[in-house]
């Protein structure tokens, strides 16, 4: 297998190859990886099922830290079968290296998916092109660059609805366990009911998440900063501390709570009627409970 990196339709960066100098001097300084560290997994991770390969993440964005781990994306010709094919972890010149396996299709299609595509496409944005010597992940980049989300946003809402009405299993929950000063089975519930209600409000407003690391404030942004929404959603997702209740698990139980009500209120517009009965019945029980004193 050759070590050059390859580029889209074939193209080197091979040391001594000088295709386009300034281009790899740019690459290199956002990679900040050695060329021959990205040489060696190419030739480890190239294999002949393997269409086209990206770097993703913090190298590709250029904010990697010391800590960072490189993120390999591999396109195969069919998807693998068991979990640790589609996503493994490795060390490689002392570097933590994530490599995941996909195909074209499998990630083209999240491109059609609100729920997915708030990260997909980001992440598509971000990548830089490894191997491609078909082209078709060069492509599949284009239609990401090309993404808006108008198309998507009866699916987004209609997501939107169903999360908020999935997470009053969590509300109940909530209320059971605050109900009998049970902290574990609180804060289990609280941080199902926080991520729940954070990709609600990314989903049905459609928020492009830039990174795994930026995704809280984002959707905070999204919120507003100084939003009702997002002073609950910071004291239940441990942001700050609430001392005016006995415990931490009180204060992010509480919390959790009006950050239901509050989610329900802002996104009560794209609710579906097949919906409105849980959600309302779950906002009444809440309101009853005195469990979450919404000001």
């Amino acid at each position: 297998m050759a070590r050059a990196l390859r580029q889209t339709h074939g193209q080197s960066l091979a040391p001594g190859i000088p295709i386009n100098a300034g281009l790899m001097r740019d690459q290199m300084s956002v990679f900040n990886l050695p060329e021959a560290f990205l040489n060696s997994l190419m030739d480890e991770f190239v294999t002949t099922d393997i269409v086209a390969v990206a770097l993703a993440g913090s190298y590709a964005r250029g904010d990697a830290t010391h800590w960072s781990d490189v993120d390999i994306i591999r396109y195969a010709t069919t998807m693998p079968t068991t979990t640790e094919e589609r996503y493994t972890l490795a060390i490689r010149d002392g570097r933590l290296v994530s490599v995941s396996t996909t195909t074209i299709e499998t990630k083209q299609a999240e491109l059609t998916q609100p729920e997915a595509a708030i990260f997909a496409v980001p992440g598509l944005r971000q990548a830089r092109i490894l191997h491609d010597p078909t082209g078709a992940l060069a492509a599949l980049h284009q239609h990401a660059r090309d993404f808006t989300w108008e198309p998507l946003r009866t699916a987004a809402s209609a997501y939107a609805s169903e999360m908020v009405m999935g997470q009053a299993e969590e509300a109940h929950k909530l209320l059971g366990a605050l109900n009998r000063r049970d902290e574990s089975a609180t804060l289990y519930a609280a941080q199902g009911a926080v991520a729940g209600l954070t990709r609600a409000i990314a989903v049905g407003q459609g928020v492009l998440i830039e990174s795994e690391n930026s995704y809280f404030r984002q959707v905070q942004e999204a919120a507003g900063r100084d939003s009702v929404w997002t002073r609950y959603h910071r004291i239940a997702a441990g942001f700050v501390v609430d001392a005016t209740h006995e415990t931490p698990a009180d204060a992010i139980g509480s919390a959790a709570l009006d950050l239901y009500c509050e989610t329900a209120r802002l996104l009560q517009p794209l609710f579906l009627p097949r919906h409105l009965l849980v959600i309302e019945t779950t906002l009444e029980a809440i309101a009853a409970s005195g469990l979450a004193p919404t000001d």
